[in-house]
């Protein structure tokens, strides 16, 4: 439902993103979700600018628990880490 809402009204500031955040608060709240949830803000309207993979990726491995000298050096190793890390993976969090 919020996709394809989303898809229909592409315009800025008609709250897209409070939608998705609150369908998001719902589905934590009624269970669906029972690991850890974790949430980028991408500024996609900011006039600073939006953030970048690379920044996104980076932000959710410290986010897991990895430490700055462990970061992976190329974005393909920090998705990797990042799919290792995540608490539902094998070998559990900080597994870079």
């Amino acid at each position: 439902m919020v996709w394809w809402w989303c898809r229909r009204c592409r315009g800025w500031g008609i709250g897209k993103t409070a939608l998705a955040l609150h369908a998001a608060h719902q589905a934590v709240a009624r269970g669906w979700f029972t690991g850890r949830a974790l949430w980028v803000e991408m500024r996609g309207y900011n006039p600073a600018g939006t953030r970048s993979c690379v920044q996104a990726i980076e932000i959710l491995l410290r986010a897991l628990g990895v430490a700055d000298e462990e970061l992976p050096a190329t974005f393909e190793e920090q998705v990797g880490c990042v799919r290792r890390s995540w608490p539902a993976a094998p070998g559990g969090a900080n597994a870079c």
